[in-house]
């Protein structure tokens, strides 16, 4: 690479050399010359050198054809970049660039469809549909919308064409017999001198058009084997860039999603804490003072049939029983309300209620259950709380109902402003099947309770050795 530099700079002075002798004699004439003319001369050689480089050689090379050897080159990149490209925006840039290094258009036009849009090929619509437009200009890239007019018929037998056109071709061309006005008329309105379409599985996703050279040419065979041949690498980089941008939009589609669903489970747990407060009030208010009458009046009735001395001593066990039964409803009823609604987080806190909650699963069921638990914040968040208490509610509760276990050790602690939870049991385990069967409704109830605050529950079974269920919830992002 080092020798290649030294050998064009060497050409260069070489080149330069005849017309900084030329100056240098023109100059001669007018005086003597001076360090500061010497050092004129040198900047305005090169500076026309970099002139005739930039401006005057290419259009030179292309009128006689010396380009015609560097557009292998060109499409050899082009090829090479269009593997690697993920957006249609970068492909289009890609495609203009290539474009204007190697047939000089004054402007490129490249309209790109829409991934959202992929039925409008097949099922073209009535009016125009807008689509991408990127144009290069006077070498500036632009980017908006322009309306694609599908049902004009020129573009319908540019698709049925399916290869670069030349304006000069519509007039003798036999394939634009029957449209040959409307092409005219397409190509004349938009300033166009050649015409490419993309095509997909022969619809229709994308349209270059080129306006005249800047050196005033035709746009010669040579030009559009150049633009067939560059259209297979166009296709190549499109359809990866189609492909990344639908697997993106199918992303965001999957992210809006779960959004909604995240804002439903929140939803769906308020709605239910609030109806268990409903019922909790029901019962509490409704059920609750009719047995609490019962029982009163059971007890007045016990008492006269043991005073009056002809009484039934029957009747009077029977009255007994009655205030009995209601004393123990009223205590179901008391139990039930506070499972329903726990109150008790308000007045006690966190621990005592899930110590209330263990005792009285242990009334209910012959497990032993080992409870440890440490919260160093007093004041969490109701919500927060409450989350974590139904929880380890809901916890138990699949203890009970499926896993045979006969023990189950639960410890609450807070460490580093998160709660952490671990309710481990000796059951049967559960298996991977089950934790993705679409039964396992407890399971995502809990998932979702936690979600909301950016806590994570994490169930593992191990066959024949039990379940455990653990629950990490930041108390930071309580709500």
């Amino acid at each position: 690479m080092v020798h290649k530099t030294v050998g064009w700079i060497a050409l260069l002075l070489i080149a330069m050399a005849p017309i900084y002798g030329l100056a240098w004699m023109v100059l001669s004439l007018a005086g003597k010359i001076s360090q500061a003319d010497h050092l004129f001369l040198i900047i305005l050689v090169f500076w026309a050198g970099y002139a005739y480089l930039r401006w005057v050689k290419p259009p030179v090379d292309h009128l006689f054809q010396r380009r015609a050897y560097s557009r292998s080159k060109v499409l050899k990149q082009l090829g090479e970049d269009m593997c690697n490209l993920q957006a249609t925006s970068d492909v289009a840039n890609q495609l203009l660039t290539a474009i204007a290094n190697a047939l000089y258009p004054e402007r490129i036009s490249i309209f790109l469809k829409w991934e959202s849009s992929d039925d409008e090929a097949t099922n073209p619509p009535k009016t125009g549909v807008a689509w991408r437009k990127f144009e290069y200009y006077r070498g500036k890239v632009t980017t908006g919308k322009a309306l694609v007019p599908f049902a004009d018929p020129a573009i319908q037998r540019l698709v049925e064409i399916g290869s670069a056109v030349e304006v000069s071709q519509i007039g003798s061309d036999e394939q634009f017999e029957g449209v040959r006005k409307e092409a005219e008329a397409y190509f004349n309105e938009r300033h166009i001198q050649v015409c490419l379409v993309l095509l997909r599985k022969e619809s229709l996703i994308g349209m270059i058009h080129l306006e005249e050279k800047r050196t005033l040419q035709p746009y010669s065979r040579g030009d559009l084997e150049f633009l067939e041949e560059l259209r297979v690498s166009a296709m190549v980089g499109l359809s990866n860039a189609l492909l990344f941008e639908k697997v993106d939009l199918q992303r965001q589609a999957l992210a809006t999603s779960q959004e909604q669903l995240r804002l439903l489970g929140e939803r769906l747990a308020q709605v239910k804490e609030e109806e268990s407060a409903r019922i909790a009030r029901e019962l509490h208010d409704e059920l609750g003072q009719l047995l609490t009458s019962l029982k009163i009046d059971a007890s007045l009735l016990e008492r006269r049939l043991e005073q009056d001395a002809n009484a039934n001593p029957e009747s009077v066990e029977r009255a007994g029983t009655i205030a009995e039964v209601a004393d123990r409803s009223i205590g179901t009823v008391q139990r039930i309300t506070k499972e329903l609604r726990p109150s008790m987080l308000d007045g006690i806190g966190l621990v005592p209620t899930i110590e209330w909650m263990v005792s009285e699963f242990v009334k209910r069921t012959p497990i032993e259950v080992a409870f440890d638990g440490h919260i160093q914040s007093p004041d969490l968040d109701r919500s927060l709380a409450t989350a974590v208490y139904r929880i380890i509610q809901e916890s138990l509760t699949n203890v009970a109902r499926h896993a045979k276990a006969t023990k189950v050790s639960i410890a609450l602690s807070e460490k580093q402003r998160v709660i952490c939870a671990v309710i481990a049991d000796n059951g049967v385990g559960i298996t991977e099947h089950q934790l993705r069967h679409h039964d396992s409704i407890g399971i995502l109830g809990m998932t979702e309770r936690a979600r909301p605050f950016g806590g994570i529950v994490t169930v593992k079974g191990n066959p024949g050795k039990g379940t455990t269920v653990a629950l990490n919830i930041p108390i930071q992002t309580q709500r």
